[in-house]
């Protein structure tokens, strides 16, 4: 790869997401003021807005721990949230750097991705909703083939066996 193509393609500009989490003992009246701190520092790092999912509060699957100050705090909730964004890719380590060394921050993830109109991530456990009509799942589940347990069990046999 020639230098200059090399130089094109790591400041050429591409979409990332970040997911963060917030500390819990920030008041919900402040959290937006949080974000939009976020905000600034992606705007300050050449980033431009393609989407975002507000924060919300949610128990963690796991406990998480920080330092902060002279001791660790554990938690076990947290605002959630994601910013989808188009960055220039040498930015990228500046916006990282402001984000862990943000003392609100409990926890980020900042990816690379190639779609921009994908919605950012949302709250875990939350499906789309769709609609599906008794016909079809009746259509759906009459053309499954009628096996005996004596077919499956010697099917199973054969797949171990592998």
């Amino acid at each position: 790869m020639t230098e200059s193509v090399q130089k094109e393609s790591e400041n050429s500009v591409r979409v990332y997401e970040v997911g963060y989490l917030l500390l819990p003992s920030i008041s919900e009246e402040k959290v937006s003021d949080e974000v939009s701190l976020l905000k600034s520092a992606i705007e300050k790092h050449s980033g431009e807005f393609i989407s975002e999912v507000s924060p919300k509060h949610m128990l963690l699957a796991y406990e998480i721990v920080k330092h902060i100050g002279a001791r660790n705090e554990r938690f076990n909730d947290a605002y959630f949230g994601a910013i989808r964004f188009k960055s220039e890719s040498e930015s990228i380590s500046a916006l990282t750097k402001v984000l862990e060394e943000n003392p609100s921050v409990l926890r980020f993830l900042l990816i690379k991705t190639d779609k921009e109109s994908r919605k950012p991530a949302s709250k875990r456990g939350e499906k789309e909703k769709t609609e599906v009509s008794p016909d079809k799942v009746v259509l759906e589940t009459a053309t499954l083939p009628n096996f005996s347990q004596e077919e499956i069990d010697k099917s199973i046999e054969e797949l171990v066996r592998q």
